[in-house]
């Protein structure tokens, strides 16, 4: 799914039973595409979004920390906790956000959002769906659009030497 779409999805920007009857209808018809995904037209992405999102990929993310003096290459690998889904769902995102914050810090990708004093607190002005949250964590995203939202939510930019995989 493409991330502007999954975007529109978690901010509630979309009518649910239009998506739900739409959807019911290209599952019947096991329909699949690979048209080429909506701009982004250079808006900020959804900072909880942009936070949460890259622990549900398949494999470590290639990237060049941008914090400090000297550009630093490493690997991340990001992992959810399991009851993550399932806090989204029944408490909202804030627990998460806090163990997510943590894990990034700790793979060594600096958050540049977050919780006062050190960092702006775009996560608490930012009202998340837990629910539409949850959900759209588990639709199928391109690598290259969780990479982008790692860049988004940390001091960290895509290893250009690395194979970009889809």
């Amino acid at each position: 799914m493409a991330l502007p779409v999954l975007e529109s999805f978690v901010d509630g920007a979309c009518d649910d039973e239009v998506t739900a009857n739409y959807l019911r209808g290209l599952m019947a018809l096991g329909w699949t595409t690979n048209q080429p995904a909506p701009a982004h037209h250079g808006r900020a992405l959804n900072p909880v979004l942009s936070v949460l999102l890259p622990f549900f990929a398949t494999g470590p993310f290639r990237l060049v920390s941008t914090w400090g003096p000297d550009p630093v290459t490493l690997a991340a690998t990001l992992r959810p906790r399991p009851d993550w889904i399932a806090r989204l769902i029944a408490a909202g995102p804030a627990g998460v956000l806090d163990d997510a914050l943590l894990r990034l810090q700790l793979a060594g990708c600096r958050p540049m959002v977050g919780r006062p004093p050190d960092r702006t607190d775009a996560l608490a002005a930012h009202h998340t769906d837990g629910t539409r949250l949850a959900a759209a964590l588990l639709m199928r995203v391109r690598t290259r659009d969780r990479t982008q939202a790692l860049s988004a939510a940390t001091a960290t930019r895509p290893d250009k030497a690395s194979p970009v995989t889809t």
